[in-house]
C-alpha cells in the first residue's frame, strides 16, 4: 500500500509535524517497535512512542516511523530519523497500530480483488459470470441493471429481497415500478447515479444499503452496477472493489456491443425527428440495420402522457415504459418531452389494442394513435399528428383513455388555420349571438342547433337531446330568429360552415366574450 495513502487516512489534527521525503513509498507490513525489531527494511512501517523509540536508537534506520508524542520524551532533532510523522500526545499506539494494519489488510484484500477481476477480463469472462465473481468478492449479491432500471443480469439471487421493496420489484417484474418512485424518491438517486461517475453508498431505514456505480458504454449512459448489503455490511475496500469492476464491466459491455437495441433505436429516431432532411428512405433504413433492426411497414406510431401533467413525473414515465416494452417487447419505445412513444409493426387494423385498455385507466393515462404509414420517412409527420392528438383530446376534455387522430383533423386543420387567420375570420358572428344569448337567459339553442345539424333529422335530434319534437322546433325557431341564418338542414355549404365554427368555439371559447 502507498504511504501517500496511509497518510490520509488519520486525523490531520493529530498531526504534529512530519518528515517524508518519499511519500509514495510502498509499504508491505506495519510493525510495533520493540526490544526486538530488527527487519528495518525501507518497505516498513513502525508504530511507537517517541520515548520508546528514542530509547531504542533506531534513528538510522530505512523504515517509516510513526511516533507519538509522549510526557517523558524530549523533542531532539537531531536524534529523529530521516523518515517519520509525529503524532499528538492523545493518539493511542495500539489503535494507530491497528489501524495502520487494517488499512494494509484492505489494500492487500483490494489488490487481490483487482487482480482476479482482471484475469477473468483477460479470460473472455460474460457479463453474469463477472457478476458471480464479484459477488464471491464482496460476499453480497451484484445486479446489472439499464437506465431504464430494468433488470439484464444479476448473481445468485439474495435471500431477504422480499423485504426490499425495490429489490423485490426488480426480480419479480425485471425493473423498479412507478409506485416506488415516489416512495423512495427514486427520482433523485437514478438522477445522482447518472451524474456521478465514482461509486456512491445509498444508505435508507427504508430499504438495503448497496453500493451503486454508474456505467458509461460507448460514451454513453448505460446504467449502473450495484452491490446489496444483504449478507453483511459492507467493508473497507468495497468501493474501490466496485469502482474497478465498472470498469472492467464497461470494457466487457463495449467489447460485446451489448447497448440494447431499444436505446440505439430510440437515438435514430430522435435523430429523424430532429433532422428529417438528413436522411432518406434507404440510408435510415441502412443504418438501423447495422444493429440488427430491419424496418418493415406497415408501422403505427402511438403516444402516451399522463391525464394530468401535474401527475407524476419523468421517472415514472420510465417505469411505464419498462412496463410497456415486456408487453411489447418488438416495439421501438422513446421518449420525447413528456411523453412515451411507440413505433410498433401494424399487421392488423386493431394494432393499437395491442396496449390494453386497463393499462391506460389503471394509471391514468392518455393515448393517441396516429395512422398506418408504409415509409419511415413518415414518422416526423406522424409524430406531429400523434401529439396534435394528445393535446387535443386533453384540451377538448374528451372522454376515454385512447383517441385516434382520425378523430380530431378537422380540429387539428382548424388549429394550423388560426396560425395563419385571425380566429374571428373561420368562426360565424351569427353563432356567437346565439351563444351569448344562451349564457344570458340559461337556454341551450346553440348546442340543440349542433346536434340537429350533426343527426341530419328531427327523429334522431329528439332521441339524442331527449325533449319533445314541438320543444326542437321551438329552439330552432328561436336559433333562426337570433343568428339569422335561415339555411335548411340539407345545405351542405351553411352546414360546413357552422360546424366549423361550433369546433373554432371548442378550440377557442374566449371568441364568444363580449
Amino acid at each position: 500500500m502507498k504511504l501517500s495513502e496511509m497518510m490520509r487516512r488519520p486525523s490531520a489534527a493529530q498531526i504534529l509535524r512530519r518528515q517524508l521525503p518519499e511519500g509514495d513509498r510502498n509499504i508491505r507490513q506495519v510493525c510495533n517497535l520493540s526490544m526486538v525489531s530488527s527487519a528495518f527494511s525501507a518497505d516498513t512501517l513502525y508504530v511507537s512512542t517517541l520515548s520508546n523509540f528514542l530509547s531504542l536508537r533506531a534513528s538510522s534506520a530505512p523504515s517509516i516511523f510513526f511516533l507519538i508524542m509522549d510526557e517523558d520524551a524530549l523533542v531532539n532533532r537531531d536524534r529523529l530519523p530521516m523518515n517519520y510523522v509525529l503524532f499528538s500526545r492523545d493518539t493511542s499506539v495500539n489503535a494507530l497500530y491497528v489501524r495502520m494494519m487494517s488499512l494494509l489488510e484492505e489494500s492487500d484484500r483490494v489488490t487481490s480483488a483487482k487482480l482476479i477481476i482482471s484475469q477473468a477480463l483477460l479470460d473472455g469472462t460474460s457479463v453474469s459470470d463477472m457478476l458471480e465473481i464479484a459477488s464471491e468478492l464482496f460476499d453480497n449479491p451484484v445486479l446489472l441493471q439499464d437506465y431504464t432500471t430494468r433488470l439484464l443480469a444479476h448473481s445468485a439471487i439474495p435471500k431477504g429481497a422480499d423485504d426490499d421493496e425495490i429489490l423485490n420489484s426488480v426480480f419479480t417484474k425485471g425493473y423498479v415500478t412507478a409506485d416506488l418512485f415516489s416512495k423512495y424518491d427514486y427520482e433523485k438517486v437514478l438522477s445522482e447515479i447518472e451524474h456521478t461517475p465514482e461509486t456512491i453508498l445509498v444508505e435508507s431505514t427504508k430499504k438495503t444499503s448497496r453500493l451503486i456505480c454508474r456505467l458509461r458504454v460507448n460514451r454513453q449512459y448505460f446504467g449502473w452496477v450495484l452491490t446489496v448489503a444483504t449478507r453483511h455490511a459492507f467493508r473497507d475496500g468495497d468501493i474501490e472493489i466496485m469502482n474497478y469492476l465498472s470498469g472492467a464491466l464497461t470494457l466487457i459491455l463495449e467489447r460485446r456491443n451489448m447497448l440494447p437495441n431499444t436505446s440505439l433505436a430510440e437515438n435514430l429516431l430522435r435523430e429523424l425527428l430532429a433532422n428529417p432532411g438528413e436522411y432518406t428512405t434507404e440510408s435510415f433504413t441502412q443504418r438501423a440495420q447495422g444493429f440488427g433492426w430491419t424496418i418493415r411497414g406497415p408501422l403505427l406510431l402511438m403516444g402516451i402522457s399522463f391525464q394530468k401533467e401535474e401527475e407524476e413525473g419523468p421517472r415514472t414515465l420510465m417505469a411505464y415504459k419498462n412496463h410497456l416494452s415486456l408487453m411489447l417487447p418488438d416495439a421501438k419505445i422513446f421518449f420525447k418531452g413528456d411523453a412515451i412513444y411507440l413505433l410498433m409493426k401494424a399487421a392488423k387494423p386493431s394494432a393499437a389494442e395491442a396496449v390494453p385498455q386497463s393499462f391506460l385507466e389503471k394509471f391514468h393515462l392518455r393515448m393517441a394513435v396516429g395512422n398506418i404509414f408504409t415509409d419511415i420517412m413518415q414518422l416526423p409527420a406522424e409524430f406531429e399528428y400523434v401529439n396534435a392528438t394528445l393535446m387535443l383530446s386533453a384540451r377538448l376534455k374528451k372522454e376515454g383513455a385512447r383517441h385516434y387522430f382520425s378523430d380530431f383533423v378537422e380540429y387539428h386543420a382548424l388549429l394550423k388555420l388560426s396560425e395563419v387567420y385571425d380566429k374571428r375570420l373561420l368562426c360565424q358572428p351569427e353563432l356567437l349571438a346565439v351563444v351569448r344569448y344562451d349564457r344570458q337567459f340559461g337556454t341551450e339553442l346553440a348546442r340543440t342547433k349542433r346536434v340537429f345539424t350533426l343527426a341530419g333529422s328531427a327523429n334522431k335530434a329528439v332521441k339524442l337531446l331527449n325533449i319533445h319534437p314541438n320543444t326542437l322546433q321551438y329552439r330552432l325557431h328561436r336559433f333562426q330568429e337570433i343568428s339569422g341564418l335561415t339555411g335548411s338542414i340539407n345545405d351542405p355549404i351553411e352546414n360546413f360552415r357552422l360546424l366549423r365554427s361550433y369546433q373554432m368555439l371548442d378550440l377557442f371559447p374566449e371568441l364568444a366574450e363580449d
